[in-house]
């Protein structure tokens, strides 16, 4: 018999599917310094306030001019009913990082780019993607270590505990005093 885990599930997200190459890409380590997707999705970041819809487009256009990225079709399978067709990237970008390109561009198309994100841990740094519109780490154990670092949560802790052994002694004392007239009947 396998032991389940409840924080474990089987749900797929709108979105989620897309963004897989993408975060596979941002979280690889070799990567280039100054890697275009990267530098798309922080300029989509500080949008409107510090860069503008005229910034996205034309450095999005000067990356396509510079790598000279399109799409080509390849056809796999032809009956005469059906052709299978797959859409290879063509140009001189790494097949993963135009790939990772398109699926950002089909994401920020389909208004999830912002659930792109880095994780909100200081000096974690793993690039995922947001289930939720409020999820800002990219692991449970991220959020943990996050909140057990904060002051407040300390004291919280701190105090909740303080408690807890304050009331398990008044149990015991109630405990060992019944135990005690019991013992003399």
């Amino acid at each position: 018999m396998t032991k389940r885990q409840s924080h474990v599930h089987d749900r797929s997200y709108f979105g989620e599917f897309d963004s897989a190459p993408l975060i596979a890409w941002l979280n690889a380590k070799v990567r280039p310094k100054d890697d275009p997707v990267e530098q798309l999705l922080e300029m989509n970041q500080r949008l409107p306030v510090q860069s503008t819809e005229h910034d996205v487009r034309s450095y999005l256009a000067q990356i396509v001019r510079r790598s000279k990225l399109a799409v080509a079709p390849v056809l796999t399978g032809a009956t005469a009913r059906k052709w299978e067709i797959d859409w290879k990237l063509v140009g001189n970008m790494d097949s993963r990082q135009g790939l990772a390109l398109v699926r950002m561009l089909h994401l920020a198309d389909q208004g999830l780019i912002e659930r792109v994100r880095k994780c909100a841990k200081p000096g974690c740094g793993k690039w995922f993607f947001a289930r939720f519109k409020h999820q800002l780490f990219d692991s449970a154990r991220c959020q943990q270590e996050t909140f057990k670092q904060d002051p407040a949560w300390k004291k919280q802790r701190a105090d909740y505990m303080r408690r807890l052994r304050q009331e398990t002694k008044l149990r015991e004392r109630r405990w060992l005093r019944t135990a005690k007239r019991k013992g003399r009947k």
